[in-house]
């Protein structure tokens, strides 16, 4: 007999996930209060220092501690994420309800708008966007969420269709609901969960995306901490230093685990067949 997955076994990943992303939130709201070091004071004679009692994660190549910069880059990787997540979200659901609703010539033009944006890479897109815009924290939110909308528009637009035929949803436009109310009141509560897997899949691309970026200069400007910035300046003195890339590393995998494990969770407690 094939064994069945108990309820308790399906959420240790959202309890993993979650336990892990409060310990990363909680860090990156006190990082004023609980930094050692200013993480832009520059000290030249101890650069690449060793990791020590005083730097716990070493100095990097201009001498500034790298503890405190790893606690302020987690303070931008939160919120360009979630803030470029909720602002596709929120977009993808609205021009993907309107597509499938009112079809004809609405849907094809929102459509093919979609083919366009979804026809380049994610990044490569918000990578010549940030090249002709500029480096900012502005800018770089601006660029991925051009470049991110479209997969949610995509999906919602799939999932309105079908919901839009169901008996519940003809019976509320029979008793003279209007469109707007229908959307709200009976099809977007039942995209609920499954907006939530796609956002917390999408959670793990930003994060990504943005240290790429930053990686390659095109992210936060120099003066913001960034573990994008940081894994590209470790990656010129590695065999030298390599503490300067090993834990902004480290942190960087630690919160896209997080997010995959709160996605994985998500998707086994919205879809227990998916297990």
């Amino acid at each position: 007999m094939e064994k069945k997955t108990s309820p308790k076994q399906k959420n240790i990943k959202i309890v993993i996930g979650l336990s892990a992303l409060t310990f990363i939130f909680l860090l990156a709201i006190l990082a004023p209060f609980i930094r050692p070091y200013n993480p832009m004071e520059i000290n030249l004679s101890r650069l690449l220092e060793a990791p020590s009692l005083k730097h716990p994660f070493g100095l990097d190549e201009n001498g500034i501690d790298i503890f405190s910069q790893i606690l302020y880059g987690a303070r931008v990787s939160l919120l360009v994420s979630f803030v470029v997540v909720f602002i596709n979200l929120l977009l993808g659901l609205i021009l993907g309800s309107v597509s499938a609703w009112f079809g004809s010539f609405t849907d094809q033009v929102l459509m093919r708008l979609v083919d366009m944006v979804s026809a380049f890479p994610r990044f490569l897109l918000a990578l010549a966007l940030l090249a002709m815009m500029g480096s900012s924290v502005f800018n770089l939110i601006l660029a991925l969420c051009l470049s991110g909308w479209a997969g949610f528009a995509r999906l919602v637009r799939a999932e309105v269709l079908h919901l839009k035929t169901e008996e519940y949803v003809l019976s509320a436009l029979s008793s003279g609901a209007s469109a707007i109310r229908v959307l709200i009141r009976h099809i977007w509560p039942n995209l609920l969960g499954l907006l939530l897997v796609q956002a917390a899949f999408s959670l793990v691309a930003v994060v990504i995306a943005e240290a790429g970026l930053s990686f390659l200069g095109l992210g936060v400007p120099p003066e913001i901490p960034s573990w994008g910035r940081l894994l590209s300046s470790g990656r010129q003195v590695l065999a030298e230093a390599p503490h300067v890339s090993l834990f902004p590393g480290l942190a960087l995998f630690s919160l896209v685990l997080s997010f995959q494990l709160c996605g994985d969770g998500l998707r086994d407690f919205f879809d227990p067949a998916s297990t």
